[in-house]
């Protein structure tokens, strides 16, 4: 039916010169393939696509869409000869190309949607493949880091599967291999951080024992220092009271015997005045009457002779010496 229809496309630009009856055969060949379009339009409706992998039905749909456009360029090529020698049956022309193009451009948008859709497919099945390729790198580049496997990203793409099984048994016995080495050494570094601990723990209560001993000792020495001081200060103050008590002793026989020594010096001194005056008595009266009398003497006052200056300040003091050696005198001298 494919094959027919290619030979029913219309050629007609030498029959075109006769314009009146070209137009008439023009509308008329146009008007003889809607059979043919229909038998088209019934035959490529038919044609499916059965999926991204159905190369055999995606070719026919392309080759169908594209045996449509064919017949729609060639009506198109037909309309425009027509044209250019009919003006007169322009708008007939163009008419009939627009109707037959109407019928064509439904098959050839049909034909067009299952070839995008086929075109979208595939880029939707290349999409996937893509991720699930990524999903699978990201899973193996994962596991690889767990056991801190560093292998470049595209050696890794480029093996199977199991290759990459290979690969990672590989990278983790080493990985396993260092971490039980690591787990060896952790548990030595913590064995060794126990034991100096516990050297440190042991070492500061030895030292908090040598402290409290030294403390100890420190503080009986200060308590045994803390007596002797008190016992001295209380031996000094009873040396000082014993001191204090015969300085007083001492002050107060010796005021003692300095007051008798008065006391007998006074009552000695009473005496011997006693006496003296005792010896003096029969002179007391003529001396007393002899100094009654020279005080009762007139001196002239207007004298100023040197002699008699000189006489009166002798006599003054001889008066003065009396009255010293006799208490009685000076009595007499003062009256």
């Amino acid at each position: 039916m494919q094959e027919q229809a290619t030979t029913q496309e219309v050629s007609p630009e030498g029959e075109a010169r006769e314009i009146d009856a070209e137009i008439i055969r023009a509308v008329q060949s146009y008007s003889v393939q809607d059979a043919a379009i229909a038998e088209l339009r019934a035959e490529y409706s038919l044609l499916k696509i059965a999926g991204p992998d159905d190369r055999k039905g995606y070719l026919a749909v392309s080759e169908a869409r594209k045996h449509m456009k064919r017949l729609r360029v060639s009506v198109d090529k037909t309309r425009k000869a027509l044209n250019a020698d009919a003006l007169k049956c322009q708008r007939a022309v163009n008419d009939e190309a627009k109707r037959i193009a109407s019928l064509i451009e439904p098959v050839e948008s049909d034909l067009q949607a299952k070839e995008d859709e086929y075109q979208a497919a595939k880029m939707r099945q290349r999409e996937e493949e893509e991720r699930a390729k990524a999903a699978r790198l990201k899973k193996r580049m994962d596991q690889l880091d767990a056991v801190r496997a560093h292998v470049p990203s595209f050696e890794v793409e480029k093996l199977d599967d199991d290759a990459f099984a290979a690969l990672l048994d590989e990278k983790t016995a080493i990985f396993e291999a260092e971490r039980a080495q690591e787990e060896e050494e952790r548990r030595a570094a913590l064995a060794e951080e126990k034991r100096r601990e516990a050297e440190r723990q042991e070492r500061e209560a030895q030292e908090a024992a040598e402290r409290a001993r030294v403390a100890e000792e420190q503080r009986q020495e200060r308590e045994r220092l803390a007596a002797e001081r008190a016992e001295l200060e209380r031996r000094f103050a009873e040396i000082e009271a014993e001191r204090e008590r015969r300085a007083t002793a001492e002050r107060e026989k010796a005021e003692a015997e300095r007051q008798e020594r008065e006391v007998e010096e006074a009552k000695r001194r009473k005496e011997a005045e006693e006496r003296r005056l005792a010896e003096l008595a029969p002179q007391r009266e003529k001396v007393a009457a002899y100094l009654e009398a020279v005080l009762r003497v007139e001196v002239p006052v207007c004298d100023y002779r040197p002699d008699v200056i000189l006489a009166r300040a002798r006599f003054v003091e001889e008066v003065e010496r009396l009255a010293e050696a006799d208490p009685e005198a000076q009595e007499v001298g003062r009256g």
